[in-house]
C-alpha cells in the first residue's frame, strides 16, 4: 500500500491444500530438490481454483503471470484470446525439448510410445486458464497422476524439477499456443548454450558487433554473457536465471544484454541506450537487461522489496560449509598424525630392542636398559614434535600468503565490477527483489 498505492493486492492461502500438495510433491526418492522446483509453491499455478475458492465464483478465465516478469503487452489480448476449446494457453519455449527433460527410454518401457522427444517445452511465464474446461478435463488430477508415477517408479522419469515436466505430460499438445512475444525468457541467464550461441551467429551478428556488446566466445564456441534478441518485440520479459537484476550485484558475472523493446523507444523514463550496432545491416539498440527491470522500479520501491535477511544467507551457508569441511580435514589430519606417532613409537621400540640384542646389553641391568630406552624415545619424540612445530609454522605462513593473494584478487574483481557498472552497460542494481516462484494472478470476470 505504501509503494504500490494504485494496485489492489489480495493474498490467498490454504494451509490444508498446501499440506496435501506437500504430501505427494517432491523429487524421486533418493534425490534432493529445492522447494523452488519441488514444493507446493512450484505447483501453485495448477491449483489456482483451489487457492482462490469463492473469490472467483462466476469467473471464466484466470491469467497466471510469474513475478520475475515485466509486462509490456496488453493483458486484455489474453482475456479475449480464443482458446479453441482447450483448457489453457501457453507459449512454447523451444530452447528446451522434451528429450532434454525426460527419460524417454523409461517412458517407452512403461508403454508411452506416443510422446514426442522433439516437442518444445512450454513457458510458465504466463498461462491463460479456462476455469470450466480445466476442471472438466481434470488437468490438475493428471498432473498428480504423473507425479505419483514418477515417485513410485524404480527409475526417474524426468531430469528437471517436479512441477514443469508433469504439467507438460498432462497437457501434451492440448493447449492453445500463445505468440512467442509472450515467451521472451532467460533475461537473467549468465551464458548461452551452444545451440543458442550458434543461433546468434546465424542471426546477423558479426564479430565486431559482438565485441561492441561485450560478448566473448570460449574455446568451445559458447557465448557469454547472455544475449537476448526477443526482447525487441516482446510483450512480456521474464528475468529468470542465476543473475537476475536483484541478485546480480552479489556476483561478478557480466550482465546479460538485451535488445531495447521497440515499444519503449523514446520513453523518457527508459535509461539511455549505450550501444547501437548493425544486425543484418540494420541499426539496432541494445542495453543492459537489468536496466529494463529497474526502469519500472523507483529507488524507494526497490529498497522496500529488498530481502535483507537473504542478503548474506547464501554466503553464510557457504562459509559454514567451508568451516565444516575445514574442521573435518583437521580431524583427519590429527587422526593420521596420531596413527603416525603410534607407528613411530612401535618402530622405535623395535629398533631399541634390536640395538640391545646387538650390543649384548654390556652389563647394563634391566632397569638401566629401560631407562636408557625411555631417554632415547623421549629424545626422538621431542625431535618429531619440533619438526611438527616447524611444519605448522610453514603451513600458517602459507595460509597467510593465500589470504593476502585472495584479498588482492577480490579487490581486482571489485574494481573490474565497478568498471563494468560505470561502463557501457553499467546500471546501478540493488541487491535483491522478490523471487520468481509464486507468480501473479489476474482474474478476468
Amino acid at each position: 500500500q505504501t509503494h504500490l498505492p494504485d494496485i489492489t493486492i489480495k493474498v490467498y492461502s490454504n494451509a490444508t491444500l498446501q499440506a496435501r500438495i506437500q504430501s505427494f510433491a517432491g523429487a524421486h526418492p533418493g534425490r534432493q530438490l529445492s522447494r523452488e522446483v519441488a514444493g507446493p509453491i512450484a505447483l501453485a499455478p495448477f491449483y489456482l481454483e483451489d487457492y482462490l475458492g469463492k473469490a472467483i465464483k462466476g469467473v471464466k478465465r484466470l491469467i497466471f503471470i510469474e513475478t520475475d516478469t515485466v509486462l509490456l503487452g496488453d493483458v486484455s489480448d489474453l482475456q479475449n484470446l480464443d482458446l479453441q476449446g482447450h483448457a489453457l494457453a501457453a507459449a512454447k519455449s523451444c530452447s528446451k525439448r522434451w528429450s532434454d527433460l525426460m527419460n524417454f527410454d523409461e517412458l517407452k518401457n512403461m508403454g508411452f510410445f506416443e510422446l514426442s522427444p522433439n516437442s518444445c517445452a512450454l513457458s510458465r511465464a504466463v498461462i491463460v486458464l479456462d476455469v470450466q474446461r480445466w476442471r472438466r478435463q481434470d488437468v490438475t488430477g493428471k498432473i498428480e497422476e504423473w507425479i505419483a508415477r514418477s515417485k513410485t517408479n524404480a527409475v526417474e522419469l524426468w531430469k528437471d524439477g517436479s512441477s514443469l515436466v508433469p504439467w507438460l505430460l498432462a497437457t501434451g499438445e492440448n493447449y492453445a499456443e500463445l505468440s512467442e512475444q509472450w515467451a521472451c525468457t532467460g533475461l537473467g541467464h549468465d551464458g548461452m548454450t551452444i545451440e543458442e550461441s550458434q543461433q546468434i551467429r546465424r542471426s546477423g551478428f558479426d564479430k565486431k558487433s559482438l565485441r561492441r556488446l561485450g560478448l566473448h566466445t570460449d574455446k568451445f564456441g559458447y557465448l557469454a554473457p547472455h544475449l537476448t534478441t526477443c526482447s525487441g518485440s516482446a510483450k512480456l520479459l521474464r528475468f529468470d536465471g542465476s543473475v537476475r537484476p536483484w541478485l546480480r550485484d552479489r556476483f561478478l558475472n557480466a550482465a546479460p544484454v538485451c535488445a531495447l523493446p521497440t515499444s519503449l523507444y523514446g520513453a523518457p523514463w527508459v535509461p539511455p541506450v549505450s550501444t547501437r550496432i548493425k544486425v543484418f545491416c540494420e541499426w539496432a539498440a541494445f542495453l543492459n537487461c537489468s536496466a529494463l527491470w529497474w526502469s519500472f522500479m523507483t529507488e524507494d520501491m526497490s529498497c522496500a522489496l529488498k530481502d535483507f535477511e537473504a542478503e548474506w544467507q547464501e554466503d553464510e551457508d557457504m562459509w559454514s560449509s567451508r568451516k565444516k569441511d575445514h574442521d573435518w580435514s583437521l580431524d583427519m589430519e590429527n587422526m593420521k598424525a596420531m596413527d603416525d606417532v603410534d607407528a613411530n613409537v612401535r618402530r622405535e621400540m623395535a629398533l631399541l630392542d634390536e640395538q640391545d640384542r646387538a650390543m649384548g646389553v654390556r652389563g647394563l641391568s634391566k632397569s638401566e636398559r629401560e631407562e636408557q630406552r625411555k631417554l632415547e624415545l623421549k629424545k626422538r619424540q621431542e625431535e618429531a614434535k619440533e619438526q611438527k612445530r616447524k611444519e605448522k609454522m610453514i603451513k600458517e605462513r602459507e595460509l597467510e600468503l593465500e589470504k593476502e593473494e585472495q584479498r588482492r584478487i577480490d579487490q581486482e574483481r571489485i574494481a573490474r565490477m565497478q568498471k563494468l557498472k560505470d561502463g557501457a552497460f553499467g546500471a546501478g542494481v540493488p541487491a535483491s527483489a522478490p523471487a520468481g516462484d509464486t507468480g501473479m494472478v489476474v482474474v478476468v470476470p
